[in-house]
């Protein structure tokens, strides 16, 4: 028998305030992974709807503290 885990990020483990956006950690087991959300007219967004990624490798570390 194999256990599911179901996360989400609205119930994150910590949410990271950036200056234009935010980073929400959801923990796994060993895994962290997280989820980036920054705003229009951040230097990186183009557009008008706030950009959003994932991140599998180094979320652990991403906007720490």
């Amino acid at each position: 028998m194999i256990d599911v885990i179901l996360r989400r990020f609205e119930e994150p483990d910590e949410v990271r305030e950036l200056e234009l956006g935010r980073f929400e950690v959801v923990r796994i087991g060993g895994l962290t992974i997280g989820r980036a959300t920054c705003e229009p007219h951040d230097s990186w967004v183009v557009g008008d709807d706030p950009y959003v990624s994932l991140h599998f490798m180094g979320a652990d570390r991403y906007a720490a503290r």
